[in-house]
């Protein structure tokens, strides 16, 4: 229920621009699996073997860099997503 309610105030407060989507799908995904960036760093590397740094998935969600390719299927197969969903994820999607 939290992070349905943190994805709808972040719409409520910001107006997203498509460059800004999957960040905001990155965070909102690791929000509302109840993850802190250093548990989704250690899970991405037990589970998937990639390795990343807290200031990389930071990068990430607040779209200063994008993942590559390897990373991004990480990602989504993490959280169980497609890395088209990653990319172009709605926020209501990603809040369910």
């Amino acid at each position: 229920v939290f992070g349905v309610y943190y994805c709808i105030v972040l719409l409520a407060q910001n107006e997203l621009k498509g460059s800004d989507k999957m960040g905001f799908t990155l965070k909102a995904l690791r929000v509302n699996a109840g993850l802190s960036r250093p548990n989704l760093i250690e899970r991405l590397k037990a589970e998937k073997g990639v390795e990343l740094k807290v200031g990389t998935l930071a990068n990430y969600e607040n779209m200063n860099t994008a993942p590559d390719v390897i990373t991004a299927k990480a990602l989504a197969s993490f959280y169980n997503v497609s890395v088209d969903d990653i990319i172009f994820l709605s926020v209501f999607k990603a809040a369910l």
